[in-house]
């Protein structure tokens, strides 16, 4: 592994910047998916750590897992754009992440008009449930095999 003093100067600076972003607002996941993605896809944890997976969990305490849906989220909200109804939570992004792209829009206005304005997670996933066509046979994989009749 390298140390900080090994890294050229704009990568150090960027490394400092970015954990300094994810302390300050690990309640914040847009910013922290932001750093996250920037210190992964610039191999900025190299300084410290031999692997990214390995950096999140000793450094942050961020299981792989946790860290996946925290960037996908941020991604999510990223496609979103500025316009419209504001996502502020990984748990809402996670929710909407499972709609596909070209529904998303229409998933989320339809969760801020059932909660007046108060966007939850729990009113996305009731959204995207409602948007979801009904379920058919071999057809979706999300159908729970306990709704299939007996044959």
């Amino acid at each position: 592994m390298l140390s900080y003093r090994a890294l050229p100067g704009k990568q150090k600076n960027d490394l400092q910047y970015h954990e300094q972003r994810i302390e300050k607002g690990m309640q914040t996941f847009l910013e922290v998916g932001e750093a996250l993605c920037a210190i992964r896809d610039g191999r900025l944890y190299r300084v410290t750590h031999g692997d990214f997976k390995t950096y999140c969990r000793e450094k942050w305490g961020l299981s792989q897992r946790h860290v996946n849906r925290i960037i996908e989220g941020n991604e999510v909200v990223k496609e979103l754009g500025p316009i419209g109804p504001k996502i502020t939570t990984e748990s809402q992004a996670r929710e909407l992440s499972k709609v596909e792209p070209a529904k998303r829009e229409e998933v989320l206005t339809k969760a801020v008009a059932a909660t007046g304005g108060k966007l939850t997670a729990k009113a996305i996933a009731e959204a995207a449930k409602a948007s979801s066509p009904p379920c058919q046979i071999g057809l979706l994989p999300r159908c729970a095999r306990s709704a299939t009749p007996s044959l």
